[in-house]
């Protein structure tokens, strides 16, 4: 008996010593990118996925914090710690981007073998686009099943939102506010002068949307938008704005040729899109150039003093900034207009007419989707878009300006200082190009545009006076 006690008591002691049975789980999701070359699904990953976290329920750590593309990544409140380990530029098949997990934090830490966790996401040519292979493979001592299914539902939900981001248009485009919210023109818009609106940071082209009812009136309006995970840089925008100023000059040149019509093109830019206006109109043939709401002096702000530090923000946290700093758009007698005409049923001087009306409900009811403009979004653009865009009206730059400017301002802009701005600028540029001065009075950054101006009047004087077409 007592040799049994102590056989058994040596079989016990064995199976706890005997290390735990470790598991190899490898997981494999597919989605199919219709539309999408191998090479655009890639940059979409990197920087959609791995840089913003896009899909992933977590709060996205990058190091570094500022960098564009960060070497690594740690996921809160997992801990889980991830670093970009390789990523080919030459691949012929297929275009693959791998990555590992260098500390799996408390919560896998239980059960993942640390060292093991690797991933791996390719991205090959198929007839109606790519095809992306996301696999994961990690090392388990424990509860391998439920792992299992919780990657392949956390990667599942990745990839279904990368397919989701990558199906929404990325390159800029142009389009007529009027014909896309179904407010009919009298006659034809092609023998109108072409006013190019050129959008501030969200990129939509729509904050001046009370405005051109009464423009196409006298313009053929062209509005430029810069979706939301467009990723290009500034010199992109310039020369997207730029080919469409030469584009116009032909047609104008094939216009005045067969109907004996002048057809001068202009650009407005509004807001950070002023700086923009002014590389456009330095770089081509424009009749003028109307600045609104100039942002060129956006660094002189607590915000846009602060810009090098908000990109290094977690996603959430540069939302939460933005969110919180979005009263600086507004002014008081804007919001006291707003709800005097909800109380009274009020219309705008500008939206008189039941077609106008009817357009004005169209605009608003889609102003939250155009307007809506993700963290990752404002980082790129922060980043990437405003420096340059502040460095085009610097008074260097403004010595390479020919054409005619007008400026419109107003008087309690919070966002930045625009009516300043707005003397600087007027005061910095050559002689030739006849500086004119527009102020809203009491008007914000957002409401410089609204019905205290109406912009084709001030418009109108602008060109009978100074630029004479």
């Amino acid at each position: 008996m007592q040799r049994l006690a102590l056989l058994a008591a040596a079989v016990q002691t064995t199976a706890l010593q005997r290390p735990p049975v470790v598991k190899r789980v490898d997981v494999e999701v597919t989605r199919q990118l219709d539309g999408v070359s191998p090479e655009h699904a890639r940059e979409a990953w990197l920087d959609y996925s791995w840089t913003s976290g896009g899909g992933i329920p977590a709060l996205v750590l990058r190091e570094p914090a500022d960098a564009k593309l960060p070497s690594a990544r740690t996921l809160v409140p997992a801990g889980l710690r991830e670093e970009l380990a390789y990523v080919d530029e030459t691949a012929d098949e297929e275009l693959v981007a791998r990555y590992r997990v260098s500390d799996p934090g408390p919560l896998l830490g239980l059960d993942v073998v640390n060292g093991s966790h690797t991933g791996l996401v390719a991205f090959s040519q198929t007839e109606n686009g790519c095809e992306m292979r996301w696999e994961v493979s990690f090392d388990c001592r424990g509860r391998a099943g439920f792992w299992k299914q919780a990657t392949e539902f956390l990667v599942g939900n990745a990839a279904d939102a990368l397919q989701s981001y990558v199906t929404k248009p990325s390159a800029p485009y142009w389009f007529d506010p009027l014909s896309e919210f179904g407010l009919a023109r009298d006659g034809d818009a092609s023998d109108k002068p072409l006013l190019l609106v050129l959008p501030g940071l969200d990129g939509s082209s729509v904050t001046a949307w009370m405005q051109y009812p009464e423009l196409g009136e006298a313009y053929d309006l062209r509005c430029l938008v810069l979706p939301a995970n467009c990723r290009g840089s500034y010199e992109d925008w310039v020369n997207t704005a730029v080919e469409e100023v030469e584009k116009a000059a032909l047609r104008a040149e094939a216009s005045r040729l067969l109907k004996k019509v002048e057809r001068p093109v202009f650009v407005l830019g509004e807001s950070m899109g002023a700086g923009v206006a002014l590389d456009v109109a330095a770089r081509s043939s424009v009749a003028g150039a109307v600045l609104v709401s100039p942002a060129t002096g956006g660094d002189r702000t607590a915000l846009g003093g602060a810009r090098s530090k908000l990109v290094r923000l977690p996603d959430p946290v540069l939302a939460l900034v933005i969110a919180l700093s979005s009263y600086q758009l507004l002014d008081r007698g804007q919001l006291d207009t707003t709800l005097r005409r909800i109380a009274t049923g009020e219309t705008s001087p500008l939206l008189e007419g039941e077609d106008r009306e009817a357009y004005a409900w169209r605009v608003v009811g889609e102003l939250p989707q155009r307007l809506a403009l993700p963290a990752s979004a404002c980082r790129h653009r922060m980043r990437e878009w405003v420096g340059p865009s502040i460095a085009a009206g610097s008074a260097d730059a403004l010595q390479k300006q020919t054409a005619p400017l007008l400026i419109v301002a107003g008087t309690a802009d919070l966002r930045v200082p625009a009516e300043e701005e707005a003397r600087r600028i007027a005061r910095d540029a050559p002689p030739q190009c006849l500086p004119r001065l527009h102020f809203v009075e009491g008007a914000g950054h957002a409401g410089a545009t609204d019905d205290r101006l109406d912009l084709r009047a001030v418009m109108d004087a602008w060109r009978r006076e100074v630029v004479g077409v």
